[in-house]
């Protein structure tokens, strides 16, 4: 929302009476509390791979908050699936100068840059800056845009060992274990190929997660 906030005046009985601090309060909380509601609907669209209506739900966002970083970000996530990549950069960028400390706004913009720009140059140092953070909750995800950046790059040397540490850490860890697996179809490594699709067909059996296609593409490799 611009630093300015809207006063509204309602004339009675020919006098002008401006809304009270508490009234101004009040006015901005709606505002915020639209603008969540209206990202939730944009992430829920996303995810649903509704990208026009994701688009039109994360500007309404931004018409009640035009600064809000999270709308930004969710909005770049949406042009970098619709492969708008300008657009996507930009927002991705607005969303780190408005929350320069939010370390998964730059996990997100290194994984674009990997994935959409193959700027891997310009991805690894975001990463190193995230992966320094401290306090940043979810340092696995980091790590795994790290490994995959690695990937496209050719450097299935350093991919695997970054997924290995991850592996240790967590061995039912199934987003790890699937690029193990895919790393082990580029390597046309077949014993690692099985052993990490026994782990993964053990962990679905107990847990039964639905997986994506591209997924059980993977798992069907050598049939």
């Amino acid at each position: 929302m611009n630093k300015y906030l809207f006063i509204f005046v309602v004339l009675l009985s020919g006098c002008a009476n401006v809304n009270t601090s508490n009234d101004i309060f009040l006015d901005e909380s709606k505002l915020e509390n639209a603008s969540a509601d209206h990202l939730n609907l944009a992430i829920l669209y996303l995810q649903q791979n509704k990208m026009a209506i994701a688009l039109e739900e994360a500007n309404k966002s931004l018409s009640f908050k035009p600064n809000n970083p999270d709308a930004f970000n969710a909005r770049a996530l949406i042009y970098m699936t619709a492969k708008e990549n300008n657009k996507a950069e930009d927002d991705f960028i607005k969303s780190i100068k408005l929350a320069p400390t939010k370390s998964s706004f730059k996990n997100n913009y290194a994984w674009f840059l990997c994935y959409a720009k193959k700027d891997y140059n310009s991805a690894l140092p975001i990463l190193n800056d995230v992966l320094q953070d401290a306090y940043y909750e979810t340092p696995t995800k980091a790590k795994l845009t790290l490994s995959y950046c690695y990937k496209e790059m050719g450097n299935l040397v350093d991919s695997n060992n970054v997924l290995q540490s991850l592996l240790n850490a967590n061995s039912t860890d199934l987003d790890v274990l699937f690029q193990l697996l895919e790393l082990s179809i580029l390597q046309n490594d077949y014993d690692n190929f099985i052993k990490y699709k026994k782990q993964i067909k053990v962990i679905l059996a107990d847990s039964k997660v639905s997986i994506m296609p591209k997924q059980q593409q993977m798992l069907d490799h050598y049939k």
